[in-house]
């Protein structure tokens, strides 16, 4: 029997599954080890993440990977997440959802990542149960708006 023929016969056998993509996150965090935890627990939840230790290619980045979602710390070297949400803002990618993950606590602070298009707010350290659910529900958010159109 061929090889080919064995194959034909393995698809024929096995269940018919959709093609799915993985969601694609961004993720914009400067502290090493927080940053590859967290990268290995999303990616082990089943999302593609794109991981930034600051913001100096982040336009770059946006445009090359098209995520569908961003997770961002304010407190970055060089470009801190106030300056990236601005740039968001006066970009194609101002509909892009966005979590920001922060040590800061201040209403201050939320006000101000609101007011620059942040779409969720969790101070660090977030249960990881609850950030997979802030994640999840904003996927569906876009989801459903992008289907409006």
């Amino acid at each position: 029997m061929s090889h080919l023929n064995i194959f034909s016969m393995m698809s024929q056998l096995m269940p018919a599954c959709e093609a799915t993509t993985k969601p694609r996150i961004m993720f914009v965090e400067d502290d090493d080890s927080g940053r590859q935890l967290l990268q290995e627990w999303l990616e082990l939840m089943g999302y593609e993440v794109f991981s930034l230790p600051d913001g100096r290619d982040f336009m770059l980045t946006l445009e090359k990977i098209s995520p569908d979602l961003l997770l961002l710390d304010l407190k970055l070297p060089h470009i801190d997440g106030f300056t990236l949400l601005e740039q968001l803002q006066t970009s194609a990618w101002r509909s892009l959802p966005v979590i920001v993950l922060s040590a800061y606590n201040l209403q201050r602070t939320r006000d101000k990542a609101a007011e620059l298009g942040c779409t969720h707010y969790l101070v660090k350290p977030t249960p990881l149960d609850t950030l997979q659910g802030i994640i999840q529900s904003a996927l569906d958010d876009r989801e459903l708006s992008e289907s409006d159109c």
